[in-house]
């Protein structure tokens, strides 16, 4: 059960923040996105 709960806490939390829109927050409070890759080939 507790298996379950994580599960479906993390789907939920992903839908959320999926439809946050990232840039027009950032554009209404001045900050600024930057999208950065990672370059470790590892991970």
């Amino acid at each position: 059960m507790p298996e379950q709960t994580h599960e479906l806490a993390y789907k939920l939390a992903c839908e959320q923040l999926a439809s946050i829109d990232i840039e027009e927050i950032c554009s209404k409070t001045g900050t600024q996105y930057v999208i950065a890759r990672s370059e470790d080939k590892d991970h």
